[in-house]
């Protein structure tokens, strides 16, 4: 039987890609490789139960397309979308670099108030993540809605416990959106 305490949390599902069985995934950290692990490991209506990853390819720099024995239609998939991935905490020791302690999912972000230096933008609403080029989905209070890339560079603060997000974006990227 697997054991809640012997898991660490490397991940999350996030939903079906295409219509093959296919998933994407999102990583705590760019450097894990999933096929070092034996399985991944999913809470199934609170039964941890290992699933074998039969194929994995690169979608941008933290989220892969994971294709999973056994998974092989969309709504398949659709039924593990939002699981967290788990593996065994044994099999992390030989990765000395990971360290999943500090890491904030983009989807964990929806809700909170986003400002380009003192001025409000909006709220984030949602995440794009349909490209390469993953967007914050922002609804200001008219409810006009802003696409911003959600990149590193143009965050420069971040408050969990004000659920707030202060911006440096270049000049002139809100207006492009109008």
């Amino acid at each position: 039987m697997i054991r809640e305490e012997n898991l660490t949390i490397i991940g999350h599902l996030i939903k079906p890609h295409g219509i093959k069985g296919e998933i994407s995934a999102e990583l705590d950290a760019d450097d894990i490789n999933l096929q070092e692990f034996k399985c991944l490991i999913f809470d199934i209506d609170g039964i941890y139960v290992p699933f074998f990853v039969q194929s994995i390819r690169p979608k941008s720099h933290f989220t892969r397309l994971i294709k999973i024995q056994d998974i092989d239609t969309e709504s398949d998939a659709a039924e593990l979308s939002g699981k967290l991935i788990y593996v065994q905490s044994s099999e992390l020791a030989n990765i000395s670099e990971y360290d999943g302690d500090n890491n904030i999912y983009l989807t964990d972000l929806i809700g909170y108030s986003v400002y380009n230096d003192a001025a409000f933008i909006g709220t984030i609403a949602d995440i794009d993540d349909s490209t390469d080029n993953v967007l914050f989905i922002i609804k200001d209070n008219s409810g006009t809605t802003v696409y911003v890339p959600a990149v590193e560079e143009f965050i420069s603060t971040m408050s969990e416990e004000q659920k707030t997000i202060i911006l440096d974006l270049p000049e002139g990227l809100i207006s492009l959106n109008n």
